[in-house]
């Protein structure tokens, strides 16, 4: 028979070596693959007030590609990665977020913001087209569905 010390003593240290994995892993970026580098810079620049940390080709894979590697907000970064001639995963640009769930594959970039007005003035003020906007009382949330400059969806979100 096991007694109840040595499950909890097993279960305890589980837990500990799971905290300790966790907690060798932060976001740091996600990369976009878009056919207009510059553009994709420079609305992320003005949009974001994101700050350009590099930029370099891939010579190795193709040099007609270049990455432009972006900080937004305190540590998190966005990968541009453009040139060349891209193939669109979803034929078009969905309509709606019933018909972007339809496909597999990147959904959108969550931000968590400090003030929802002032970012959604802003955004509205640079002439982005906030699509959808909605309060989830069950998750305590304001959210903001918008299209950045090459159609991938991005999302804000703060406490209410």
């Amino acid at each position: 028979m096991v007694s109840a010390s040595f499950l909890y003593a097993q279960e305890n240290q589980s837990d500990m070596i799971t905290h300790h994995i966790r907690e060798q892993f932060r976001p740091h970026h996600v990369a976009l693959r878009v056919a207009d580098v510059e553009s994709a810079v420079t609305w992320y620049k003005e949009i974001f007030g994101a700050k350009v940390l590099r930029e370099s080709r891939v010579p190795g894979i193709d040099p007609n590609i270049t990455i432009a590697m972006l900080q937004i907000g305190y540590d998190f970064h966005i990968e541009i990665v453009g040139g060349g001639n891209p193939k669109r995963i979803q034929p078009k640009r969905p309509a709606t977020i019933k018909e972007d769930f339809a496909y597999d594959g990147y959904k959108h970039i969550g931000f968590m913001v400090k003030d929802y007005d002032k970012v959604i003035k802003h955004l509205k003020s640079n002439g982005v087209n906030v699509f959808r906007e909605v309060v989830r009382e069950d998750y305590g949330v304001r959210i903001a569905l918008f299209y950045d400059i090459n159609g991938f969806i991005i999302e804000i979100y703060a406490e209410l």
